[in-house]
């Protein structure tokens, strides 16, 4: 599998191609964190995921390892960031596909309500395109978007028929 160099959320502000979507959920942020920082409840929201498993002991935190199959996509993931409520962040490291040498997607939480009772979900993808892919990058931009705006619409489906 083609290795991608790891990165740290600072890349997020420098990488040439940026995926940003957000989506405001009717539920508190430790309510969307759980279920954004739980493995196996992603094959229940996220668009085309049909394995998310962790690799790592421990399991959560910085360092922590997982591998998720989306589609024909096979990609292993290193935690970067981890910072309960607030910031999830992972380095793409390893994938099936020539698509990046380099790449981040990360999720930032907050508060969206003075009573707390909705969250601001953000997701930020930053990518430096492998070669072979520039031809399809303005296509993969796009389906990346697309996945990630139907993942929160799911995502929030999921937490309003919880509450």
């Amino acid at each position: 599998m083609p290795k991608l160099a790891e990165v740290d959320t600072t890349f997020a502000e420098v990488a040439p191609v940026k995926i940003v979507t957000s989506k405001i959920m009717a539920a508190d942020v430790a309510d969307v964190w759980a279920v954004v920082t739980h493995n196996p409840t992603w094959t229940e929201w996220f668009p085309m995921m049909t394995s998310c498993e962790t690799t790592s002991d421990p399991a959560f935190g910085v360092g922590a390892t997982r591998t998720v199959k989306v589609g024909g996509l096979r990609a292993d993931e290193v935690f970067v960031a981890w910072d309960e409520n607030a910031l999830w962040a992972f380095s793409i490291v390893r994938t099936n596909l020539p698509l990046a040498t380099k790449m981040l997607e990360q999720i930032e939480f907050s508060t969206s309500s003075s009573d707390g009772s909705s969250t601001t979900i953000t997701y930020t993808g930053a990518i430096t395109p492998h070669w072979l892919a520039r031809p399809i990058l303005p296509l993969a931009k796009w389906n990346l978007k697309r996945l990630w705006s139907k993942g929160f619409d799911n995502l929030a489906a999921m937490l309003e028929s919880t509450n």
